[in-house]
């Protein structure tokens, strides 16, 4: 799938909000070596949007 121009580097607005709300809630962690990671104790938006009904993106 081709991302948007619009939303580059997301495929959607909807994914663009959810990295967002990632990085506005603090779970994101940019480790000394530079690496992104999600915080350990963050819950997985994908598990979340299955057990809410919605599809897996």
């Amino acid at each position: 799938m081709n991302a948007a121009p619009s939303y580059a580097p997301f495929c959607s607005k909807r994914c663009a909000d959810v990295d967002l709300v990632h990085w506005l809630k603090g779970e994101y962690i940019i480790g000394d070596d530079g690496d992104l990671s999600l915080a350990e104790n963050a819950p997985d938006p994908a598990a979340s949007a299955l057990r809410a009904g919605e599809e897996e993106p």
